[in-house]
């Protein structure tokens, strides 16, 4: 038999007052709307017209609460706290309604967590590895007829943060790091700046000591020159070979000591090396200079290899088109797209 007067059609059952055993036909019903089933075991009479919902709206309370399995304490406060390593949290409840309590329903809603209420006939709502913060579980109930409590019961839980998950922590691995990032920074500068000395000494002893004595060699060749030019004129060629070597080595060194030196690692400096060199030499000629240098220039850091080998490429260049060109006007432009210098000569 089913219930036609309400929403469910899940029948009547023994906890209605049906006798149990197998029913049989005929099922009778009198003037009076009486029905009389016959059943193995006697018969069932019931009055239809009897029949009530049940709109007892049912109260709902928490009966138990489990830690990691482990049954806490209530208390009139409705709220618990969970520590770290406290991973499971179970909380029980029931609805207060007697009248064919299977047929109870109930929803939870953890705000905070869930985005929908969950429906269920369980009486139990469990979670896992909740994150810091706060929380309140709201549970509803209805009744075996489908009357619903909506305002229900509710328990307010906070979750304390494990000690790596607090502000404080993360703000002192953020300074550690930054720290960490700093020391590494004052100690690539410390090492440049140790280098930037070394470069600088090595430039300075080469400057008085390489530097001072080709010039001496050169002044000594062409005072002898002078002093033997009458008495041995046969050697005064080989003399002005000596001092024209040590005028092109001191030139050279004089390279050198620009390259190492660290005070001038910018292209800017470079540029000004080559327009320096360029105009000396063309100057000499008779042939016009005519540099340009492409907008915006950016400021850059060479190495010594790179400056070096940039400056005796352009060097070399210089020297082919003044010697061997016959020409009356040099072009020199340059450019960077990006991190590439374009040299056109």
């Amino acid at each position: 038999m089913f219930q036609y007067y309400s929403q469910s059609s899940d029948g009547l059952m023994g906890s209605d007052g049906i006798l149990s055993g197998n029913l049989f036909d005929p099922i009778t019903r009198n003037r009076l709307g009486e029905l009389f089933i016959s059943a193995s075991e006697g018969f069932n009479y019931f009055k239809p017209g009897d029949l009530r919902k049940n709109t007892l709206i049912p109260p709902v309370w928490l009966t138990e609460i489990r830690i990691n399995n482990q049954v806490q304490p209530l208390d009139t406060t409705q709220q618990i706290t969970l520590h770290p390593g406290d991973n499971t949290l179970t909380v029980s409840f029931t609805a207060l309604n007697f009248s064919q309590s299977r047929k109870n329903q109930y929803a939870y809603r953890l705000l905070g967590f869930d985005k929908d209420w969950v429906v269920t006939s369980a009486r139990t709502a469990t979670y896992t590895n909740l994150a810091p913060g706060d929380y309140e579980l709201w549970v509803r109930a209805s009744n075996n007829d489908g009357v619903w409590n909506k305002r229900g019961t509710r328990l307010r839980i906070h979750v304390i943060p494990a000690y790596y998950q607090t502000f404080w922590f993360k703000a002192l691995i953020g300074l550690l790091v930054l720290g960490l990032l700093y020391g590494i920074y004052r100690y690539r500068m410390a090492q440049q700046q140790h280098l930037a000395l070394i470069r600088d000494r090595i430039a300075t002893d080469l400057h008085d000591d390489i530097g001072s004595t080709l010039s001496s060699i050169r002044i000594f060749s062409e005072v002898v020159q002078g002093q033997i030019a009458d008495v041995r004129p046969d050697s005064v060629p080989l003399l002005k070979r000596i001092s024209d070597n040590a005028s092109t080595l001191a030139e050279s060194m004089q390279d050198i000591i620009w390259t190492i030196k660290s005070n001038q690692d910018g292209l800017d400096d470079l540029v000004s090396r080559m327009r320096e060199f360029a105009l000396r030499l063309t100057e000499a000629r008779g042939i016009v200079l005519n540099m340009t240098v492409g907008e915006p220039f950016p400021i850059l850091r060479l190495s010594v290899e790179q400056r070096r080998n940039l400056y005796l490429i352009f060097k070399e260049s210089i020297n082919n088109a003044v010697k061997y060109s016959a020409c009356s006007r040099i072009d020199v432009r340059l450019s960077v797209e990006g991190r590439v210098l374009h040299l056109q000569i």
